[in-house]
């Protein structure tokens, strides 16, 4: 693996490995927006994308009419696609508040679409579960603040509205060490 040098958000250059992609496609879109003066980006939502391809999705969300987009979505083959900045928020978690009680998780978030059909039968791949591994942990070296990764479901609001990722395999994210937000929230 090649070693890199990044300016991480402190300004300050530091030398850290390669998360090991070949190559991250950029397809921009237009629905995005700037994050409100202060948001600190602090979590991760997965989502899965309900098409039947990578082109798919990056064709929908390049379209102004579709009104989503996500930050990054990784295909089957572990290839990614980037629409936006990081540092812009992306339109992919709607009506939604997260596990501390915080509306409007699009505004402190990076969502990332993994492709798949979402009907819980399909697998997600091994070289996509190896692509989002190396994307999370370049994620957690450029934003330190982020401390949870959460599901759509578990954000939508209301709850119900939406299943996914649909049957990923949560367990292989468990060694980030971060809570792992999924499925529907338990009422108190």
């Amino acid at each position: 693996m090649a070693v890199a040098c990044v300016a991480p958000a402190s300004g300050a250059r530091q030398v850290f490995q390669s998360p090991g992609f070949n190559k991250i496609t950029w397809v921009e879109t237009p629905n995005q927006n700037k994050r409100p003066v202060g948001a600190v980006v602090d979590t991760i939502v997965l989502h899965h994308t309900a098409q039947d391809s990578l082109r798919t999705t990056a064709e929908f969300f390049a379209k102004e009419s579709s009104k989503v987009s996500a930050h990054f979505c990784i295909g089957k083959d572990g290839s990614i696609v980037q629409f936006l900045s990081t540092f812009d928020r992306a339109w992919h978690a709607g009506v939604s508040t997260d596990a501390y009680g915080r509306k409007g998780v699009n505004d402190f978030s990076i969502g990332i679409e993994i492709d798949n059909i979402g009907d819980g039968k399909e697998p997600f791949t091994e070289p996509q579960l190896r692509a989002l591994d190396n994307l999370i942990a370049f994620l957690l070296f450029r934003f330190p603040t982020i401390k949870q990764i959460t599901s759509h479901e578990f954000v939508a609001e209301p709850q119900g509205r939406k299943n996914d990722p649909k049957n990923f395999p949560w367990e292989r994210l468990k060694h980030f060490g971060l809570p792992l937000n999924y499925g529907l929230k338990v009422k108190k």
